[in-house]
């Protein structure tokens, strides 16, 4: 249970935070977390759909420089993974690697160590037994200085069910092991599951979810969508209600303020998402855009808000969300700032 990340937490901070949600909202919350780390997650692991990181064992120092090796030394490696079940409790398969230098080599830098432990070939022209199956890489150690990169093992293709990844206690060649800064017999286990591994797999089909919900609350307000435009125009042109006064007519903002208004703070909701977020990309049509949409939205979130008393506010940023999608694919910022410009704008229509 622990690894699908379900567990009971009697936290007083989430039962406040219940009461505030609502029964409805807790328990389809409730309802979706069960479904998906309880049903989904479990199923969707043991049909290798869900993936971990590849386990890696990363040196505690940095390369002792320069390393010097003799023909016939070399270092090995094991690499054990879930072959009957999804833990390795269950059931693994147990295979071991090893590279072997058949020339003297010295080396100053991690590129020419990493270039020869990853190549697909060794020194006597067979086959690398690490190719493929484990990768030699490099990374910031903070640990050992400002800039300084060590060294790490990875299992790169054991990234479905439990995998663990060992560096043999017992090397012909222990020095070697030492000279790149690992310890004999360091090891490192990657588990299934996790919150992390399960969210990457979920995030897509919820956020369709979101989506196809947003636009299907608007689709069952159409009746309001049509009425918003219609009373759009109606007085734009001048004519409300077949031209008959309505009883409001006295107190509402006359089109001769509204129009100036709406371009002048338009133009400077404009000028602060560019000055704010230009370096992110983000461009001024695309402020327009999301000014131009904010109107017809904020005012389709104002009908229905007094008409059944709820304000589709999520609905709403997610047709933001969508059109910049297409508008500006792959553009995270322009797509969550200008969904935020809508759901602002909806939100002060409560």
């Amino acid at each position: 249970m622990s690894k699908l990340t379900l567990t009971f937490e009697p936290s007083l901070i989430f039962i406040g935070i219940g009461a505030l949600m609502g029964i409805k909202v807790g328990l389809s919350m409730l309802l979706g977390l069960v479904l998906n780390y309880g049903v989904l997650a479990p199923n969707l692991i043991n049909d290798k759909i869900i993936k971990h990181p590849a386990p890696q064992v990363q040196a505690a120092t940095l390369l002792k420089a320069p390393l010097t090796i003799q023909p016939g030394e070399s270092i090995a490696i094991t690499v054990e993974e879930a072959n009957v079940g999804p833990e390795l409790s269950s059931g693994s398969a147990v295979n071991n690697y090893r590279y072997t230098w058949f020339a003297a080599k010295s080396y100053t830098s991690n590129d020419a160590l990493i270039a020869d432990l990853n190549a697909q070939t060794l020194g006597n022209g067979q086959t690398n037994p690490f190719y493929g199956v484990i990768s030699v890489r490099d990374t910031l150690s903070k640990a050992n200085g400002v800039g300084a990169k060590a060294l790490f093992f990875e299992a790169s293709k054991a990234t479905f069910w439990e995998a663990k990844l060992t560096i043999d206690k017992e090397q012909s060649s222990p020095q070697i092991i030492a000279g790149m800064g690992f310890e004999p017999g360091q090891f490192r286990q990657q588990n299934v599951g996790g919150f992390r591994n399960i969210s990457a797999w979920s995030l897509w089909p919820g956020a369709t979810i979101l989506v196809v919900g947003g636009l299907l609350v608007l689709a069952f307000q159409w009746r309001t969508l049509g009425r918003t435009f219609g009373s759009i125009f109606s007085s734009i042109g001048g004519k409300k209600n077949g031209g008959t006064k309505g009883i409001l007519d006295d107190i509402e903002i006359p089109m001769s303020w509204f129009i100036p208004g709406f371009l002048i703070t338009g133009l400077m909701c404009v000028v602060t998402l560019v000055i704010m977020f230009g370096s992110y990309g983000v461009h001024w049509y695309l402020g327009v855009i999301a000014v131009l949409l904010t109107f017809i939205l904020a005012a389709v979130a104002s009908r229905a808000g007094a008409e059944v008393g709820i304000n589709p506010i999520g609905a709403l940023g997610k047709v933001t969300q969508l059109t910049f999608g297409v508008v500006s694919a792959g553009n995270i910022t322009a797509n969550l700032m200008t969904a935020g410009i809508t759901a602002g704008g909806g939100s002060e229509l409560q």
